[in-house]
């Protein structure tokens, strides 16, 4: 089952987290995925309205797989285009097959992504 957490960030401010994915208070080991999450009007839109991008943090030897990190980044550019709502988001890991097919998608994070309004400009 997905934990949840709510993002809160203004328009025109930098988005900039690390998260930790944990099961149970421990921390999944995030090696031979990869990771996806969009944010969307509501979770039956077509189109979402930006890509988190989320990055796994790996480390400089791999040694931070198991650490269930995961960093979020978008520019204040990218949130000054994001319009004012209480949209939702989550973010899944999924392995891609040999085929190219993704299998044994699993959804980590949900939750509310609040975009308030920009006072000064």
């Amino acid at each position: 089952m997905a934990s949840s957490y709510n993002f809160s960030v203004a328009q025109g401010a930098e988005l900039n987290t690390r998260l930790t994915i944990t099961n149970d208070s421990t921390p999944v080991n995030l090696s031979g995925y990869l990771v996806r999450g969009v944010v969307k009007h509501k979770y039956g839109d077509t189109g979402s309205l930006v890509d988190l991008d989320p990055t796994i943090v790996t480390g400089t030897t791999g040694s931070l797989y198991s650490s269930g990190y995961v960093d979020i980044y978008l520019s204040g550019s990218q949130t000054a285009a994001l319009p004012v709502a209480e949209a939702v988001y989550d973010i899944e890991r999924y392995v891609t097959g040999a085929e190219g097919q993704e299998t044994a998608v699993i959804k980590m994070l949900n939750g509310k992504f609040t975009i308030s309004p920009e006072v000064t400009t």
